[in-house]
């Protein structure tokens, strides 16, 4: 990025007050991410996502934070935004974000915006994992594809589920070290945007990582391998 246009910012992403406005639940590991991490000096950390300077805007998007969940749940956070992009609640989605609030419905909900997320938890499930992400696009991976060696992959090599909105850079069916129910790590995507940057598969320019959130719809159009997470096992 041209020095001049780097934002002068320093201290943590977010104060614990903004935290509590966006109800993002106490000792948790997304909250000690978002109290803790530098804020970047750009507006794109990805293509079309957004790093939430805008705290009252941050707050105003959190569709799952203000909704009930039981003390054992942490529901999924928003982190970085695809602006004004939304995808309805439709089953897929539902059935992930509903794991941090047994007997409360969301299937009701309005669209929610796209984006970034971390993953909803419920501490007392099995195997669980809260430096995990999801990231909701607004669109569906692999549309009437039906040969499995066409478009996006997972971790694991194999195809992403047709139509799915959520399994972009996830483990697949098969997991390092068992773990069967994780999802991948945060820390491993971040990771990998690095190198997609680094290795200029992403441009930058005045505002950070150029691009609309529909880059990540090339995984289906003969770049895969940009948009998966080499196993680790």
């Amino acid at each position: 990025m041209p020095p001049s246009s780097l934002l002068s910012i320093s201290g943590p992403l977010f104060t614990s007050a903004e935290l509590d406005t966006a109800a993002v639940p106490e000792k948790c590991f997304i909250r000690s991410l978002l109290s803790q991490v530098k804020t970047p000096r750009f507006k794109f950390i990805a293509p079309g996502l957004e790093v939430p300077h805008d705290k009252e805007a941050f707050a105003g998007r959190q569709q799952f934070t203000s909704i009930y969940h039981e003390e054992d749940s942490i529901p999924g956070v928003l982190l970085f935004a695809a602006s004004n992009q939304l995808v309805d609640l439709n089953s897929e989605i539902s059935s992930i974000f509903s794991i941090a609030h047994r007997g409360t419905s969301i299937d009701n909900s309005d669209p929610i915006p796209t984006g970034l997320y971390s993953e909803p938890v419920r501490r007392a499930a099995y195997d669980t994992e809260e430096a995990g992400f999801r990231l909701v696009l607004p669109f569906a991976l692999r549309p009437g594809i039906w040969r499995d060696e066409e478009g996006a992959r997972m971790s694991d090599g194999r195809p992403v589920p047709q139509d799915s909105f959520t399994e972009l850079f996830q483990h697949g069916r098969f997991h390092p070290f068992g773990g069967e129910w994780r999802p991948q790590r945060m820390e491993r995507l971040f990771e990998r945007w690095t190198e997609l940057v680094e290795s200029g598969v992403w441009t930058v320019g005045e505002y950070g990582v150029e691009g609309g959130v529909e880059k990540f719809g090339d995984a289906d159009k003969g770049a895969w391998r940009d948009y998966f997470i080499a196993p680790s096992w």
